[in-house]
């Protein structure tokens, strides 16, 4: 039988961590909090861990449409001058393929986390099913 997916919460902060972890936890989705690097990383070897939110401003936003998610995929690289002109541009391939395992009854969600290491930026998009992570697609690393 397979482990149910979870979702890990970094954060130096207690309070961060806390709410973070009631507001997930109020939706259905299981949560592992985490401080530390060494939780992190026995949190990420031995749990099933699907999505991770890490410190300082995290957004989740949704349920969205496909068609607004798709609109705001447009709108993001409209900017771009070498870009293709397509929802989600360079990852529209994966954006496809993604989209594809969106069933009935699925939530699709954005999801933004701003940290102080050495990451920066991570958002994306997941696949929320039968109060789960089902799938990511992660838009911005930086």
């Amino acid at each position: 039988m397979e482990a149910t997916p979870q979702i890990l919460i970094v954060s130096s902060e207690l309070e961060h961590r806390r709410k973070l972890n009631d507001i997930l936890r109020q939706e259905g989705y299981e949560t592992i909090c985490a401080s530390r690097v060494s939780e992190c990383e026995e949190g990420l070897g031995t749990q099933n861990i699907s999505l991770v939110f890490c410190d300082r401003e995290v957004v989740v936003r949704g349920p969205l449409s496909i068609r607004a998610a798709e609109e705001e995929g447009l709108r993001a690289v409209r900017g771009c001058e070498h870009c293709p002109q397509v929802p989600f541009g360079y990852v529209s391939r994966q954006w496809q393929e993604f989209k594809r395992h969106i069933r009935p009854g699925d939530a699709l969600v954005f999801f933004h986390c701003e940290t102080k290491g050495q990451w920066g930026l991570l958002e994306g998009y997941a696949i929320i099913r039968n109060g789960k992570v089902w799938r990511t697609l992660i838009g911005a690393i930086s």
